[in-house]
């Protein structure tokens, strides 16, 4: 897994995210360039609800629950900040994974943009997402006693009023649980307290995701990926995960760097494969594989890489062989190599 410490030392993303955290607990009011209140993010869901549960259930969650932490989406630009009431707040100082009904987390992705008076900092410049899960072991025992909500934030309030369908919202928090089924030793809770300040900072290093990869004859699989690759790839690896159960667009985004970094070392295709859901494939691959070009690329704080490439696939049933299948490419990107692996590329 990322080093998130390493992650969050970047220059523009520490100031920004140590500054939140340091004026949660120092001054107050705190959040100058958000809303003075939660009822203003309220308000921009009005009547949106999901899974049973509304904007409305969670008050002034901004002011009124406890800070948990802060992290940077790289892929979205955004930072996220997580909030916990009494109950999650208790159980998540206590480490435990049992978390007792009436639990709540709730998660705003600020988005981010440069601040025109110092230019090498990123600032908040308005909401984009609200995230909710609610602990409720009866309720929600289809999805492992946690119910997901995910609210869109818009400055329309008539799109903020389409609510999805219910075969959507359901798929939809088939597929969240589906992705925070890979850290069981959270209890299912991605978000854990931070210690940005003292010597009990928890490095995320150790603290691996229910993630595998096998190596898979690509002869064996469907015709439509054998024929994305030269005839000289003989052998890919494929995502083993809960992640792949049901997949929605955010689902990729969790999954895309695991698979990128097991490129970079293996030198091979790394495959998701989704039983259910949106997209039904994906795949990655060092850009050097079936060549001599030198991939080497590099992150910050002196991390180095391998650049890779890929693609996403869908296939609708419905329409004829010859254009069923849809396939997007993956702009290029760095791909992290372990400490492990650095010396050897």
């Amino acid at each position: 897994m990322t080093n998130f410490l390493n992650m969050f030392l970047r220059t523009d993303i520490f100031i920004l995210g140590i500054s939140l955290f340091l004026c949660q607990f120092v001054t107050s009011p705190c959040y100058a360039a958000m809303p003075n209140k939660s009822n203003d993010i309220i308000a921009h869901g009005l009547t949106l609800s999901m899974n049973d549960i509304s904007l409305t259930d969670l008050g002034d969650f901004i002011h009124k629950w406890h800070f948990v932490t802060v992290r940077f989406r790289t892929d979205k630009g955004e930072q996220r900040i997580t909030y916990a009431n009494d109950l999650a707040w208790n159980a998540l100082k206590a480490h435990s994974t049992d978390y007792p009904d009436g639990a709540k987390l709730a998660k705003i992705a600020i988005i981010t943009g440069q601040d025109p008076a110092f230019e090498d900092s990123l600032v908040p410049s308005g909401a984009s997402v609200v995230q909710v899960m609610v602990r409720d072991h009866h309720k929600y025992k289809d999805t492992e006693g946690w119910g997901y909500a995910i609210f869109k934030l818009s400055a329309d309030p008539a799109i903020n009023e389409i609510a999805p369908s219910q075969s959507k919202q359901s798929e939809m928090s088939q597929a969240c649980a589906a992705c925070h089924a890979i850290v069981p030793q959270r209890g299912l809770v991605f978000s854990q307290i931070a210690s940005f300040l003292g010597p009990d900072f928890h490095s995320m290093e150790a603290d691996k995701a229910l993630v595998a990869f096998k190596d898979v004859r690509l002869s064996t699989l469907d015709l439509t990926y054998q024929n994305l690759f030269p005839p000289s790839i003989k052998t890919v690896r494929v995502m083993q995960s809960p992640l792949t159960e049901i997949a929605f667009n955010g689902t990729l985004n969790e999954a895309k760097i695991l698979m990128a970094t097991e490129a970079a070392v293996t030198n091979k295709p790394v495959f998701f494969i989704s039983k259910k859901g949106w997209p039904q494939f994906a795949a990655l691959w060092p850009q050097s594989i079936d060549s001599k070009v030198d991939d080497a690329c590099s992150l910050p704080a002196h991390h180095k890489g391998r650049m890779v490439a890929g693609v996403t696939l869908h296939i609708v049933e419905s329409e004829p062989p010859e254009t069923r299948a849809h396939i997007n490419p993956f702009p290029a990107f760095c791909a992290p190599l372990p400490e492990t692996a650095r010396a050897t590329h």
